[in-house]
């Protein structure tokens, strides 16, 4: 008599789907910046204009933003993305500053960057220097009288 095996199988069973959160890597290169050095009166406001390429494959998000990653405090408008940047396509950012009330040099450094800290693209650079010229007028002026005062007393 012959035996019959029978084996047991269980019905497949199926993976729980994953879902992969993609991290997708924002990129930008600067194309055109202001110059190296910046020359302002103190209180005086002025706009800066920098361009920057989207040189990744993705589009950016809305709502990227251009921000002081470092540096000397310049008091400014924010600037944040109002539409996504397609890839290859160029963005102007213009940025609205206020020179600060004491003469002298600021450095700050600028990113730009989207949601949780997420910095992407070239570092760039704003080089201020505030000058007081109507304190320096006055100055001078009073340097000058006292000059005077000296001549005509010898």
């Amino acid at each position: 008599m012959r035996q019959q095996v029978v084996e047991m199988v269980s019905p497949p069973v199926q993976a729980p789907i994953v879902q992969k959160t993609v991290n997708t890597i924002l990129k930008a290169k600067c194309i055109s910046q202001p110059p190296s050095e910046v020359v302002q009166e103190v209180g005086a406001k002025f706009t800066l204009a920098w361009t920057f390429q989207n040189a990744g494959e993705t589009s950016w998000p809305q709502e990227v933003l251009f921000f002081r990653a470092n540096g000397d405090e310049i008091e400014c408008n924010p600037w944040v993305a109002d539409l996504a940047v397609a890839s290859g396509a160029q963005v102007a950012v213009l940025v609205d500053f206020t020179a600060p009330q004491k003469p002298g040099k600021y450095f700050a450094c600028y990113r730009l960057g989207h949601g949780d800290n997420n910095r992407f693209g070239d570092k760039v650079f704003l080089n201020l220097t505030v000058r007081d010229t109507e304190a320096a007028a006055k100055k001078a002026k009073i340097v000058q009288l006292e000059l005077n005062q000296k001549e005509a007393e010898a």
